[in-house]
């Protein structure tokens, strides 16, 4: 829960004014509306690499300005629209998030991912070696072998930035698909939205507009209100 939270990066103007959300355990909530208006500022306040001017985050009721940083970013895992690969196999690639896990463990971290399939087809499979920054792969790839990543680390907490801009439709179907295995297996989900369909059938979506939570309701809700949301749809089914 982050309540009545304010926040400004440096001297910079605020970003984040009086802002309140809930967000329930297990579901998915989007964030969306216009560039700039703090929708990633939420994903780095709730990772706790920042901490609010005002305000509290919370985890379960308690306020985590107690807690150390890094004790909240271990339950956490963050799929960021910029996917950070090392000129490594796949496997390690992925293995990565937990060095402890097996090759099985991987192997079904990218099933779940929706990524097993094009590995295979690599030409030596989970041992195949993906370049620098992972040129190799097409950027669908990439973000498949990092929510595998989120996956295989099994944080109760996923955050996704704009994971799935700039992907075609069908790695952006791969990616849903992938979301969905982890609301599956009981993940709180927290996305920012770069396109408005991937966040139709989210449990809230919150559109944040000067710095608050403007609307804050499910699809068919926000398009009765026929608010910003349903202005933001609008223009992007005519687009």
């Amino acid at each position: 829960e982050l309540a009545h939270v304010g926040f400004s990066y440096g001297d910079g103007p605020a970003v984040l004014e009086d802002f309140d959300l809930t967000i329930p355990e297990g579901r998915l909530t989007a964030l969306v509306g216009d560039s700039g208006c703090g929708k990633s500022t939420v994903l780095n306040l709730v990772a706790q690499l920042y901490r609010p001017q005002s305000g509290t985050v919370s985890f379960g009721g308690v306020d985590a300005s107690g807690f150390a940083p890094e004790s909240v970013l271990r339950n956490v895992a963050l799929v960021d629209q910029d996917v950070f690969l090392f000129d490594d196999s796949v496997m390690d690639n992925v293995r990565y998030a937990r060095p402890s896990a097996s090759d099985e463990d991987v192997r079904e971290a990218c099933r779940l991912a929706n990524a097993d399939a094009f590995v295979q087809a690599l030409p030596q499979g989970y041992d195949t070696r993906i370049g620098e920054r992972g040129g190799k792969l097409s950027g669908g790839e990439r973000q498949r072998l990092s929510i595998a990543r989120a996956i295989l680390r099994d944080a109760p907490i996923v955050l996704l930035d704009e994971a799935t801009s700039n992907l075609d439709i069908e790695n952006e179907l791969a990616v849903r698909e992938a979301v969905a295995n982890l609301l599956a297996h009981r993940k709180t989900v927290v996305m920012v939205a770069h396109t408005l369909p991937i966040v139709r059938t989210a449990d809230q979506i919150a559109v944040i507009d000067g710095g608050r939570v403007a609307e804050l309701g499910c699809h068919d809700e926000l398009m009765a209100l026929g608010g910003k949301y349903a202005r933001m749809w609008a223009a992007s089914s005519n687009g």
